[in-house]
């Protein structure tokens, strides 16, 4: 685990996940932990819930949920505010991550004055 570079790209979801147990944190934890992306992961069996902050410049949500759904593990979904909440963090992901890789305008450039 790493310091994520520039604040603006940290993301910090809480979710709810289906199929965390005693034995898949430590394959979780595994996974993630030499993720240059990742910098802090913090695991509940018994609530099923994963706080996670990573890079979201370099490492998207839907990208986490593919390598937990490898270990049977995935957003639980069954009601609406834990749908709401992973549909939210995955829009904020995507946006963090459009920003990113967005290059400014050239509003703050000095005109070229060579061109008439």
């Amino acid at each position: 685990m790493s310091v994520i570079k520039h604040s603006a790209y940290r993301h910090k979801v809480t979710l709810k996940l289906s199929g965390l147990n005693n034995s898949t944190i430590p394959l979780v934890e595994l996974y993630f932990t030499d993720t240059t992306a990742v910098e802090l992961i913090k695991l509940n069996a018994k609530s099923g819930i994963i706080v996670f902050h990573y890079d979201a410049s370099l490492l998207a949500l839907e990208e986490i949920t593919n390598l937990l759904s490898e270990l049977d593990v995935k957003p639980k979904t069954d009601s609406l505010w834990w749908r709401w909440k992973y549909r939210v963090a995955q829009q904020v992901s995507e946006n963090i991550r459009a920003n990113a890789r967005h290059k400014p305008h050239c509003c703050a450039k000095a005109p070229n004055v060579h061109h008439r």
